[in-house]
């Protein structure tokens, strides 16, 4: 399954605002493509492979590429929809699900609608270059709904010692990052502070610290300005074996190796 920052391209096969008819409705067919729905207005029912889901205003309907759809609306509140059929760019991920229920619902907000009345125009008006800003909207847009995800609350919650400590790593990376100072940050034990920061970020404070410290070496090494050793110890890192070894387990390259495939 895709991450929501795994770097893909979603190509829009079809979009449309839908304002249905009583007698509205999808027939059963395998689908091609990724559909996200946003129900606006009225009520329907969906069917996803067999299973059936009630929508009613806010509610948002993802369905898989592959999956058996079909649908129907209340014939006493038609559906004022939202859909976007897409496909992903990249073929080795394109039949991947992205990390989304099949169902969920998000609060009313007037920057949501922005959005897709935005990208409503943008799609009828069709000017030259009007899909690489509808890819770009549709990318904001995913992004929303991904953060306002129920199933993410647990982690979305901005948590003010979390915070804190996150600041502290970002501005002290090229240190050396002592539990015990972190702990004192926040007043708080070390064994509970590192299972606080886990369950906010899903990372362990350890790991995080070398995400921070790699990410900040790939822009450095970008520049062409520092060889391997210099970025090594500019980013927190006495031994650049290990250094390398930490480069490519996040990287999946060696430092060289990455510098090399910029050219």
């Amino acid at each position: 399954m895709l991450t929501i920052d795994d770097v893909f391209l979603p190509v829009i096969q079809y979009f449309i605002e839908r304002k249905g008819t009583p007698s509205w409705q999808i027939k059963k067919d395998k689908i091609g493509f990724h559909d996200l729905t946003y129900i606006y207005k009225g009520k329907a029912t969906y069917f996803v492979n067999e299973t059936s889901y009630e929508l009613k205003p806010g509610d948002i309907i993802y369905i898989p590429k592959g999956s058996i759809r079909e649908a129907v609306t209340d014939p006493d509140d038609p559906i004022h929809s939202f859909a976007f059929n897409f496909n992903i760019a990249y073929p080795a991920v394109d039949d991947d699900p992205l990390p989304l229920d099949t169902v969920f619902s998000i609060p009313e907000d007037p920057y949501f609608m922005k959005l897709l009345r935005e990208y409503n125009i943008v799609w009828l008006e069709r000017k030259d270059g009007f899909m690489l800003k509808a890819s770009g909207l549709f990318m904001m847009i995913l992004h929303y709904v991904y953060s306002k995800l129920p199933s993410q609350d647990d982690r979305q919650v901005a948590d003010l010692r979390v915070e804190k400590l996150k600041k502290y790593i970002v501005n002290h990376y090229h240190e050396k990052i002592e539990k015990e100072t972190l702990a004192r940050l926040v007043q708080l034990n070390t064994v509970y502070m590192g299972s606080l920061f886990r369950k906010k970020t899903g990372y362990t404070i350890n790991e995080y610290t070398q995400r921070i410290r790699i990410n900040k070496a790939c822009d450095m090494l970008a520049t062409g300005e520092y060889s391997v050793s210099e970025t090594a110890l500019k980013c927190g890192f006495e031994d650049i074996f290990y250094f390398s070894k930490v480069f490519k387990k996040i990287i999946g390259l060696s430092p060289s190796e990455w510098s090399k495939s910029l050219k």
